[in-house]
């Protein structure tokens, strides 16, 4: 059974003096507290914030076609982690697959901003899911974990391309394995960049 940890704060909600949310402190605060020992955050509600905030304010989650979205100039250079897994009903390939979806999604994040995407590693498609990725986002900007049993990959595109030390890797591991209980240095195995 996964475990959400031990310290989980109710993260104040820092606003503008215009009453407006203050997303850049809201980032900061989140991130000083995850840096000091909290394992996890609740957000927007559970100080007595949630009746001054709009919809969109409280959640950002967005509900659309995902090429749109990663086309949208709303969200250029904000986001830290995307997640992109776009099979169809069928899953016999991605349903958005193309150079300009990619350099979209590389736009959103933020320069040390990460995208993973889910790819079947045994798939013919997989090599030009791959060469797309690789033209919107960099050559050495890539890289995979091995694929599963299913054959499922996940790639990792960086906004920005970085190759952090083996030992910071290692280091990253064994703090998730020990927070979350997941076997992180085993994935760090098949963790390779992608050439």
């Amino acid at each position: 059974m996964p475990r959400f940890g031990q310290v989980i704060t109710a993260m104040v909600t820092p606003f503008h003096k215009d009453g407006s949310l203050n997303l850049d402190g809201a980032r900061r605060l989140a991130r000083w507290l995850q840096d000091n020992g909290n394992d996890g955050l609740v957000l927007a509600g559970t100080t007595g914030e949630a009746p001054v905030l709009t919809d969109d304010e409280r959640l950002s989650v967005v509900l659309g076609d995902a090429a749109e979205v990663a086309s949208h100039p709303h969200w250029r250079g904000q986001i830290d982690a995307l997640q992109v897994d776009l099979y169809d009903h069928e899953a016999a390939a991605p349903v958005l697959d193309d150079e300009a979806f990619y350099r979209g999604c590389r736009e959103l994040l933020t320069d040390d901003g990460l995208m993973t995407v889910n790819l079947f590693g045994r798939d013919a498609s997989f090599d030009a899911s791959v060469a797309r990725m690789r033209a919107a986002f960099g050559s050495d900007a890539l890289w995979a974990f091995g694929p599963t049993r299913e054959g499922n990959t996940i790639v990792l595109a960086q906004r920005e391309a970085a190759a952090p030390p083996r030992a910071t890797l290692l280091e990253r591991a064994a703090a998730i394995e020990s927070r979350w209980r997941l076997p992180a240095r085993k994935w760090l195995r098949s963790f390779r960049r992608l050439e």
